[in-house]
Order: structure tokens, then C-alpha cells, then sequence
């Protein structure tokens, strides 16, 4: 049966490693989603250099060492996976990059300290609920540590008001855009599971449960080209029901979907793991029989036949791929065995090994 849609997602992304900081990106995602903020930054230092003179104080040397020491360690990483540790360092190195900024310009800062919300915005889109009120903390240290712990004409308590203004307004936003995003990866895994339901329901016979013609068809080439590649055998064997049409006009067709649902259900545990059990259509079922010999492949649609319900016998053809003929020849070989089987008497198997 072919992998669900899900399965092939796993797949995907086998190898990929999952973090604190949420799945991994691609280098070029990565960078599209950095850019904005680090281009941010950068406008941040330029403006709190003018003028110029500026650029010679401590405060804006210190800023700008930390703020490219947090661009570096966000950036500078191995190419699938995403250090925790590193982006926490990180966040903390740009906080206080951007209250060395504030310092710089002489406690106002002209504006500079919305900087500091880049972190929050950044945490909300990309990071872990758990991570935001780090973040929003971070906001209140800018703005409000200053005030309690330094004071002073540069900060005076009258703007304790405006910075815990500021700190809500840095709650709001975060939690605004958190709420947001975890819509729409709600959204989006609901877009998932109902993509994988239908996926499930194209590939799978409403009968039975068993995979239908078109999930087998698509086994079958799988299994095909990668015996062409390594050289294994493969069989295919059709069987259906002796004398269905005869009980569905004698007992009715509820009767015979019972039936076929029994015969289903009798037939899963006689086939191998590796084998492809399906329902073509009608009373007609196939088996893909890899990597066994023409004996194997015999004794087990002789199991298959034994195991039909009570009063009713099965009739099957087995065919021998030839390493190169087509799916559908295949499939014609195999069915001509089982109408070999039914012209010489029913209830038996017959083999075309090709």
C-alpha cells in the first residue's frame, strides 16, 4: 500500500532535527526571515551615530559589538540545524545592544528603544510560547531598569509611566501576532490531516479496506522498478470468487458485499508484511508477491484459496514477472492463469511463469 501523505511528510523530512526554537529552516528561508530584523538593527546603529561623533563613545562601540555578535550567532550555523542556546544568547546580546543604544543618546534615545521589540515580534512569529515573556521582559529592562536602577536627568522617574505604556504595548503586540500564528498553523495541520484523509480515501477501497486498483497499480510499478534495479523476483496473483454473480442474484448484493468483507478480512493475516493485498474491483482481488520463489508464491495463493469462507471456494492465477514486460502485461498474464484455473474446474490455482 502506498505511504499516506503523512508517512511521505516523515519521509521528507527524515534527518531534519527539531528544536527550542521550532522546526528547522532552509538557508534561504532562514535568511528571507532574518533580513528585516537584522536589517532593523543595522538602521538602529546608523541613526544612533549621528552625529557622528557618537560613533567614537563606548556605549555605541559596545552596541554595535553585541548586535553583530547577535546577527553572527543567528546566522553563523550549521546549515540544518538550529542551536537553542545560541538564539537565547543572542536575543540577550541585542537587549542590551539596544539599551547601550538608548545610553548613547543620552537616555531618550530618540526613539531607539522600540528597537528592543524586534526580539518580542521575532519570538511571536517564530519562537515558543514559553519564549515571549522572555522577550516582553527584555522590553522592561530597556525601558523601566533603567528608571529604577540608574535614575538621573537621563532617567527620571516621570517616564516610568511612558515605559510601562511601552512594556504593554510590547505584550500586546507579542501576544496579538503569537495568537495569530498558532492560528494559522492550526490551520494549516487541519489542511494536512484532511489532505491525508482524502489521500487515504483516493487509495483505499470503501468495501473492504483494502488499498483499491489504482493504490495496487501504483505499488506494482514500485515494486517493478525496483526489481529491475536489483534483480529480485516478483509475482503477481489474481483471484476472485467462484460463482460470485450466482449469490448476488440468490441472495442479493448485501449478501455478497458480506461476503467479500469476510473473504477480505480472512486474507490479511495469510499474506506477508512485504506483500500488497487489494480489491480490484467486483469479487476481483490481486496479490503483489515480492522477493519469493514460484513455490512461495504458489503456497501462499493456496492459503489465500483456503481461507475462503465456509462454502465458498476461490480460484487463482499466479504470473512470473520476466524482468522487463510492462505492469499491464503483467497483470493480463496473471489474469488469463486465473481463467485457466476456473476453465479447469475452479477452486484451484494456476501458474503462467513466463
Amino acid at each position: 500500500m502506498p505511504p499516506s501523505s503523512e508517512e511521505r511528510l516523515k519521509l521528507a523530512h527524515a534527518g531534519d532535527e527539531h528544536t527550542d526554537m521550532g522546526p528547522c529552516t532552509p538557508p534561504s528561508r532562514w535568511m528571507r526571515d532574518t533580513a528585516p530584523f537584522a536589517g532593523m538593527a543595522l538602521l538602529g546603529l546608523i541613526a544612533a551615530g549621528s552625529p557622528a561623533a557618537v560613533w567614537v563613545r563606548p556605549e555605541w562601540l559596545a552596541s554595535a559589538a553585541l548586535t553583530l555578535l547577535a546577527g553572527a550567532l543567528l546566522l553563523v550555523r550549521p546549515v540544518r540545524t538550529r542551536v537553542p542556546f545560541a538564539a537565547h544568547v543572542a536575543g540577550a546580546a541585542y537587549v542590551v545592544a539596544v539599551a547601550l543604544l538608548r545610553d548613547a543618546s543620552a537616555g531618550s534615545g530618540g526613539g531607539l528603544g522600540m528597537l528592543v521589540l524586534l526580539p518580542v515580534i521575532a519570538c511571536a512569529l517564530y519562537g515558543r510560547p514559553r519564549h515571549l515573556p522572555v522577550a516582553i521582559a527584555g522590553t522592561a529592562a530597556v525601558y523601566v531598569g533603567p528608571i529604577l536602577l540608574i535614575g538621573g536627568d537621563d532617567y527620571p522617574m516621570t517616564k516610568l509611566r511612558g515605559a510601562s505604556f511601552m512594556v504593554l504595548i510590547a505584550g500586546l503586540i507579542g501576544t496579538t501576532i503569537l495568537r495569530l500564528v498558532s492560528e494559522l498553523r492550526e490551520r494549516e495541520r487541519e489542511r494536512e490531516a484532511l489532505l491525508e484523509r482524502l489521500d487515504r480515501l483516493a487509495h483505499t477501497d470503501g468495501l473492504t479496506g483494502l488499498p483499491n486498483r489504482r493504490a495496487w497499480s501504483d505499488e506494482l510499478r514500485r515494486a517493478l522498478s525496483a526489481a529491475a534495479r536489483t534483480g529480485e523476483r516478483v509475482h503477481v496473483a489474481m483471484l476472485d470468487l467462484d460463482d460470485f454473480k450466482a449469490i448476488n442474484d440468490s441472495h442479493g448484493h448485501l449478501a455478497g458485499d458480506r461476503l467479500l468483507r469476510e473473504l477480505a478480512a480472512a486474507w490479511q493475516p495469510v499474506v506477508r508484511g512485504s506483500d500488497a493485498l487489494a480489491r480490484l474491483g467486483g469479487d476481483e482481488f490481486a496479490v503483489l508477491l515480492p522477493g519469493c520463489s514460484d513455490e512461495e508464491a504458489e503456497e501462499i495463493a493456496e492459503r489465500l484459496r483456503e481461507a475462503a469462507p465456509p462454502g465458498h471456494t476461490v480460484s487463482a492465477g499466479i504470473a512470473r514477472w520476466d524482468g522487463h514486460e510492462h505492469a499491464d502485461d503483467l497483470l493480463e498474464r496473471a489474469d488469463a492463469a486465473l481463467y485457466a484455473a476456473k476453465a479447469a474446474g475452479r477452486d484451484r490455482v494456476s501458474l503462467a511463469l513466463g
